[in-house]
């Protein structure tokens, strides 16, 4: 693992395996570890970049801006370090808001495009369920919890994980949190999507109960030439709790020529 300043700020990061550079951009609060169940597979056909963004994880907690075009820029401040001039960019939720930012915003520094269990826009059919409107209106450790527990669907792993996300919590960075919650309800690429020329990858859970579903009907409509996948009865975050699915879906369009 290595670190870099960027943009004033210091990101940890991590670089494994050879080939076609991949980065990985994930949600909230998630740190590069996060992501060990794709890496562990990319590794074998990618150069997999993970970090822990502003905020989260061993980066560092500035008091701002959390503004999800300074979370884009940081992505390019990465890339540059590590002298990448193009990568294949996948994103989850917040993630997902950043890396549509990266590729409108940087279009030359993206090969294929994955956005999983994201969203365009907050509307009536897109964006974050009702069931997460009703927890931010919580108290904040709480409104936490509440975001745990929705993200998991499988009793298994909400038995294994659930405990140490409600530890997780409790370090959280409360202006990153509400800072990156505000930036995302703001949020809006709509009139931006149909630029995208890069391959796209929209990807979905049917049992997301933290984003409405529908909002990779929305994303898929906007890009052009774009592919939805939505896999039945998956979470917000099958990438973890079902990844051999995930892992197979997003290889087979990476791989696609």
């Amino acid at each position: 693992m290595s670190e870099t300043v960027i943009n004033g700020i210091k990101i940890h990061y991590k670089v494994e395996g050879q080939g076609k550079p991949l980065l990985l951009i994930g949600g909230f609060d998630s740190s590069l570890q996060t992501w060990g169940r794709q890496s562990s597979v990319f590794k074998n056909y990618f150069k997999v970049i993970t970090f822990d963004a502003r905020g989260t994880g061993r980066s560092s907690r500035p008091s701002g801006p959390y503004t999800i075009i300074a979370m884009a820029t940081d992505v390019i401040g990465l890339l540059d370090s590590l002298k990448i001039k193009k990568a294949h960019i996948l994103g989850v939720s917040l993630g997902g808001l950043v890396a549509q930012e990266v590729v409108l915003q940087f279009p030359e520094r993206v090969g294929k495009l994955v956005l999983a269990t994201t969203f365009a826009n907050i509307s009536e059919a897109s964006g974050p369920t009702p069931e997460i409107f009703r927890i931010m209106k919580l108290p904040f450790f709480r409104m936490l919890d509440g975001m745990a527990e929705l993200m998991l669907n499988r009793r298994l792993y909400r038995l294994m994980l659930l405990p140490v996300a409600f530890v997780k919590n409790r370090l959280a960075c409360r202006p990153a949190i509400l800072s990156k919650s505000k930036a995302a309800y703001q949020f809006d690429s709509t009139s931006r999507l149909p630029c995208i020329k890069e391959p796209t990858l929209v990807l979905t859970g049917t049992a997301d109960r933290v984003i409405l579903p529908s909002s990779s009907d929305k994303l898929a409509t906007l890009i052009p030439g774009s592919k939805l996948v939505k896999v039945e009865g998956k979470s917000h975050v099958f990438f973890i709790e079902n990844p051999d699915v995930f892992n197979r879906i997003v290889l087979n369009f990476l791989m696609e020529i």
